[in-house]
């Protein structure tokens, strides 16, 4: 009777080290896939419609997008002052996004509204910068460590004054 449960223990142990390996070299995959292979990529960022707004008007921004994976993003939208490199979010939203065969840069872009809290009171104008903070959720190993990107920076100019757009 002992020997047959010492081999069903030892065939446990066996199974439980399969299991570690396996969660290893899948790991493994996960952070060589985050590390060397991008996502997604996001290019040529510009203002449509000028580099000059005031708190509440609609800003539109326009990029060219290179999906590389399938994944699912958490996207922040952000305006950073300059001065002080204070963050006031514009917008939140989540996208689902497929890998295209071949990637290709594709036009990409959104609206956002340049938010109250922007300017400090007495200000009249700021330099700032429009950006979106992506989280990617691409494989097991993006929930359990966070891997954010920050979208290259478009500078604009604040001023106060009542919205115009």
């Amino acid at each position: 009777m002992s020997t047959v449960l010492g081999k069903i223990w030892q065939m446990l142990a066996y199974l439980m080290l399969a299991l570690a390996i396996g969660c290893i070299l899948i790991v493994g995959y996960w952070w060589a896939q985050n590390t060397f292979w991008p996502s997604t990529t996001f290019r040529d960022a510009r203002a449509v419609g000028g580099d000059v707004y005031k708190v509440g008007d609609k800003i539109r921004l326009a990029y060219i997008v290179t999906r590389y994976r399938h994944c699912r993003l958490e996207i922040g939208r952000y305006v950073r002052r300059v001065q002080d490199r204070r963050e006031v979010l514009m917008q939140s939203v989540v996208q689902i996004i497929t890998a295209d065969a071949p990637p290709v840069g594709r036009p990409s872009g959104y609206d956002a509204v340049i938010p109250d809290g922007i300017l400090n009171p007495g200000e009249k104008e700021i330099e700032a910068h429009v950006f979106s903070r992506v989280q990617y959720f691409c494989n097991g190993l993006d929930w359990a460590v966070a891997r954010i990107v920050d979208m290259e920076p478009v500078k604009i100019l604040v001023v106060a004054g009542a919205p115009s757009r």
